[in-house]
């Protein structure tokens, strides 16, 4: 296995993407639930394969592609979701959301909650992170770590050995890959902001370990979880 080394790097372009504005059309208060387990797998009413990791809904009646912001009314907790499915089908409720999305409005014990939905435009799976990014900013690691993006906005060590997981201008996407992480690696994580070009761009790091060896074994256990990272030696 190569493993990819940095110890300078410079970005003379960034290619930076046009983010979407999202205009609200209706909002509606509801009762919500969220799909068993035993749905993994199967075709959703719009012939997608459902994933109950994935942040969607069904809904008896609004188009396919519609994106809804639903917040938790106890909580004031909310997420971004995309409708590819019909139902529910139980008298009295009208969202069925993904596990995932259900963990992060809080109502997994629970079974249903009453929740405030607001209609967006449709959009790809790109705006939906970047929609959803500005309204939640939840880490869920799937060994159910749970951390806030906000709590992992600190410097970085550069006398020690740091993992460059990612580098994006999508808040999102710092989501998206942590994420990924076994919630071991949760102390580890941190993100780095800086101005470039007039656009903020995040650095998504793993830092703080005590020697080569350390950085290497944690580098060979991610290598299948993510994809171009990059291992940076120390500053001196």
């Amino acid at each position: 296995m190569n493993i990819r080394l940095l110890t300078h790097i410079k970005y003379p372009l960034l290619v930076i993407s046009q983010l979407v504005t999202c205009n609200l059309i209706a909002q509606e208060l509801v009762v919500a639930s969220y799909y068993a387990d035993f749905f993994n797998g199967r075709k959703t009413a719009n012939g997608e394969i459902f994933d109950n990791s994935k942040l969607t809904c069904a809904h008896k009646t609004l188009p396919f592609g519609t994106v809804l912001r639903v917040t938790n009314i106890e909580n004031n907790h909310s997420v971004i979701v995309r409708v590819n499915d019909r139902g529910p089908f139980i008298a009295g409720r009208e969202l069925d959301l993904t596990y995932m999305a259900a963990s992060i409005l809080g109502f997994v014990r629970r079974g249903t909650a009453k929740v405030f939905y607001e209609v967006i435009q449709p959009g790809t799976e790109d705006e939906l992170w970047i929609a959803n990014i500005k309204h939640n900013d939840t880490i869920i690691t799937p060994d159910s770590a749970v951390v806030h993006l906000d709590s992992l906005f600190t410097p970085t060590d550069e006398r020690c050995f740091r993992i460059r997981l990612l580098t994006t201008v999508h808040r999102g996407k710092l989501v998206q890959i942590a994420s990924k992480l076994p919630k071991r690696y949760m102390p580890q994580l941190a993100v780095e902001k800086e101005r470039l070009h007039g656009s903020e761009v995040y650095k998504l790091y793993l830092h703080e370990f005590e020697d080569y060896s350390a950085a290497v074994n944690a580098y060979m256990d991610l290598n299948d979880i993510i994809k171009d990272m990059y291992l940076i030696h120390p500053v001196y």
